[in-house]
């Protein structure tokens, strides 16, 4: 999912896409740390900052995705392959 991020005018940026993977809580970082404002409080986010900066550097090695509170229809047989066709 793009994770898209248009900062002021005047913000050093490398515009373009980067292939970083992020994850939601690394939006909450960003904007502390574009705000200059330090966290009182643990939290787990990354800035992406230096991303924004240079869009060829990386802040996470793997990211992780959890689903909903509802059941979730399993989406591989037990073969290993996938319901799903690519088009």
């Amino acid at each position: 999912m793009p994770f898209l991020i248009k900062p002021p005018k005047s913000y050093p940026l490398d515009p373009g896409v980067s292939s970083s993977l992020v994850e939601l809580v690394d939006f909450y970082a960003t904007v502390m740390d574009m705000c200059g404002v330090t966290p009182t409080h643990s939290h787990y986010g990354k800035s992406l900052v230096s991303v924004i900066q240079d869009r060829d550097r990386d802040v996470r090695d793997f990211v992780f995705s959890e689903g909903g509170r509802l059941a979730e229809e399993n989406h591989c047989d037990d073969s290993g392959g996938s319901k799903f066709t690519s088009i």
